[in-house]
């Protein structure tokens, strides 16, 4: 930009500068999504297909990587309060329950205060039995799975060929190629 120009000159400019910019971005996501989903193709059909046709649980290339199909867990514990969710959640903690796992089960609770209830909040951490909080606030517990733990336990149970009750997790099982360097 020439010192020239007025600043209304200038700020035109830099205005055309910055929308080629953001054009950019969203050209460059664009492109990376294609690539992503080109990749998925290959991660979850293409390889695994052609290694399940050869018959080889791992091949190694010349280039000294290693190929290998491995099933990729992705769950999500049912959350809300719908009445598929509840259903979901109970079948899920029971499950948890009958096979000695419900540790993974966090407990939390949620507390609500009114905008005018700021001094009787932060009486709360000390106070909560003994001040009554049911006259101040709305209290929930939720049971919440963390999804990284959730996961590596849906993997755990499957390697060891249990049942497990994947639609109560919110799971699906994936075969997925891997390439380890």
């Amino acid at each position: 930009m020439s010192d020239q120009q007025s600043p209304v000159q200038r700020l035109q400019v830099a205005v055309v500068e910055m929308i080629k910019r953001e054009l950019k971005i969203n050209e460059l996501e664009s492109q990376l999504k294609a690539a992503q989903k080109d990749l998925q193709e290959y991660e979850e059909r293409i390889v695994p297909e052609l290694m399940d046709e050869i018959g080889f649980p791992e091949v190694k290339t010349k280039g000294g990587a290693t190929v290998v199909v491995e099933d990729a867990v992705f769950a999500s514990y049912p959350s809300g309060d719908s009445p598929q969710s509840l259903e979901k959640q109970v079948r899920a903690q029971q499950y948890l329950r009958e096979t000695g796992n419900d540790g993974m089960i966090k407990r939390e609770f949620v507390v609500r205060y009114g905008r005018d209830s700021q001094d009787w909040a932060d009486q709360f951490a000390s106070q909560l039995v003994a001040l009554g909080v049911e006259e101040h606030a709305q209290v929930e517990q939720k049971q919440t799975i963390h999804n990284q733990t959730l996961c590596a336990f849906i993997r755990q149970e499957l390697r060891e060929g249990r049942e497990i009750p994947l639609d109560a997790f919110g799971a699906i099982v994936k075969r997925k190629a891997k390439v380890k360097l």
